[in-house]
């Protein structure tokens, strides 16, 4: 077939996918949190986005937690610390499990699969303060119409290379958001094709969009530590780009 008849009917795909409304996935998200550093001894902290929230976005929150066994949290467990509620976006919130380690720390994920949108920030309240330091994450996925799909967490002994959690998308467009805590002054995620969403030091987060390959990624750490990893895949309508993937 010929490469203008090629491009012509890529352009009518495109078209008709934009007149049913349905989802065009960005290589990555385009409204990043600011990773921040929360207050010492307190229960909520304020993360600013650089753009507003759009209606109907997917809004992703992490927590990470100091890297001293259960004494960052208030509760009495690392692990016992959780994302409780959001302030500043009326939709309606998620929380999933913790991945807390000994040394490694604590992450803690939660999710607004349809944003209300409008707030230019928002605050994370945790069900217990945190008493030693500690740090908190929002993404904002500007896309509609998201369900959840699969998560998983793993905590993985001290060494300078670590493996993450695999996980098993059911659709070909899934978005995988991956955070890690760890005592390594920097974790890189050396698997290409992740992009990096924020980054604060040993707590961060990667994006991977329009995929349904959930391979156990591989990262990189400026020193042997242990670390935890949280990750989870959300699902929207299918773009373009996936189907030709």
């Amino acid at each position: 077939m010929a490469m203008k008849q090629l491009s012509a009917i890529f352009i009518t795909v495109l078209a008709l996918y934009a007149m049913a409304g349905a989802a065009i996935w960005p290589n990555s998200p385009a409204n990043h949190g600011i990773n921040t550093a929360c207050t010492t001894g307190t229960s909520t902290c304020v993360v600013s986005l650089p753009l507003k929230v759009g209606a109907g976005d997917l809004l992703h929150f992490a927590i990470f937690l100091g890297t001293t066994a259960n004494a960052s949290c208030a509760g009495g467990t690392d692990a016992g610390c959780l994302i409780a509620s959001i302030t500043g976006d009326a939709g309606t919130f998620a929380d999933l499990a913790s991945s807390a380690g000994a040394t490694a720390g604590n992450v803690n994920c939660g999710y607004i699969l349809n944003a209300a949108g409008g707030e230019i920030s928002v605050t994370i309240n945790t069900n217990f303060a945190i008493v030693g330091a500690w740090k908190a994450s929002v993404i904002d996925i500007p896309v509609s119409g998201s369900t959840f799909d699969v998560s998983a967490n793993i905590v993985k002994t001290s060494s300078t290379s670590q493996t993450g959690v695999a996980l098993s998308p059911t659709s070909r467009a899934d978005i995988i958001i991956r955070c890690t805590r760890g005592g390594a002054t920097t974790i890189q995620l050396a698997t290409r094709g992740y992009t990096v969403a924020d980054v604060n030091g040993g707590s961060s987060c990667w994006t991977l969009s329009n995929t349904f390959n959930g391979t156990a990624p591989t990262y990189t750490l400026s020193l042997a530590t242990t670390m935890v990893e949280q990750a989870e895949a959300f699902t929207a309508p299918l773009s373009p780009a996936s189907l030709i993937n």
